[in-house]
């Protein structure tokens, strides 16, 4: 990476756990953008010179490496044991899906802008070896072609009322789909509506959940406060077809609810800056 932080936080652990600093021995005159594009164009003949389009793809998902040494404000060592790199390696390479990889002490001209995060997985280990292992470069696969900005909750805790929710995500024309957690305090019915988006809601009785509800509207899951399932029959829904997966548009939505709960809206907005 180009400009990084001097740590990273990933998988509950931070590399200064590790006595981990984050250096570069390679001169780059680029950072990975991860933003390539396939256009998808129908053919051409002599009675169509101009080709239907349907759309671009993004043709693969956001990847970059990052190499690190031991910290020499924590070990007078630089080089690496082997027990050392087992530990390593076995933080970074166990997830087997995309966690969190949060970058942390910037230079001046970084911190003075928002963080960037990245869900991420470990695709390879390589070293930097002179007389010794001084150095581990992983290659870093993340989950979209984008990284995201820190977490952003809206908690709403008046019925009926209008709330604003300012979407300012880099990938303009695609809805943004939050974690929704909601803490009812009776059994009375709850509706929760984006009046931006065509007034779409969706409706649900609580009494099923007996706790705190969490909606996925990305995974289109809703579970309960030790994280099985709902059953939607559970809720009042009776036709799953139709539930409305709460969605924020670009830009400013105006969202409510209605109901006897308190309810929050997590959510992380795309950051089209690459590895950056």
């Amino acid at each position: 990476m180009a400009i990084f932080g001097k740590y990273f936080d990933f998988n509950g652990k931070s590399s200064k756990d590790f006595g981990l600093k984050i250096v570069s021995f390679d001169m780059l005159d680029s950072i990975p953008m991860g933003l390539e594009r396939t256009i998808n164009i129908g053919e051409m003949n002599i009675f169509r010179q101009r080709p239907n389009h349907f759309g671009a793809t993004y043709s693969s998902t956001l990847q970059f490496t990052v190499t690190v040494v031991k910290d020499p404000l924590i070990s007078d060592k630089n080089f690496f044991t082997r027990s050392e790199i087992g530990k390593i390696n076995a933080w970074l390479t166990s997830p087997r899906f995309p966690e969190l990889f949060h970058m942390t002490d910037y230079d001046n001209a970084v911190e003075s802008d928002e963080y960037v995060d990245y869900f991420v997985t470990i695709q390879n280990v390589e070293s930097t070896f002179i007389q010794e292992i001084i150095g581990l470069k992983f290659t870093i696969n993340c989950d979209s072609p984008f990284g995201y900005s820190e977490e952003k909750t809206l908690t709403l805790t008046e019925s009926e009322k209008e709330y604003t929710i300012q979407n300012d995500t880099d990938d303009l024309e695609n809805y943004i789909y939050p974690v929704i957690e909601i803490n009812p305090k009776d059994d009375k019915d709850i509706t929760l509506a984006n009046i931006t988006d065509n007034s779409s809601s969706i409706t649900f009785n609580p009494t099923g959940a007996n706790n705190t509800i969490y909606i996925d509207c990305q995974r289109l899951t809703i579970k309960n406060y030790i994280g099985s399932l709902i059953p939607l029959t559970d809720l009042n829904i009776v036709d799953p077809q139709k539930i409305y997966w709460f969605k924020l548009l670009s830009g400013q939505n105006k969202v409510k609810f209605s109901g006897n709960a308190i309810v929050k809206i997590k959510y992380r907005e795309y950051r089209k800056v690459g590895a950056y």
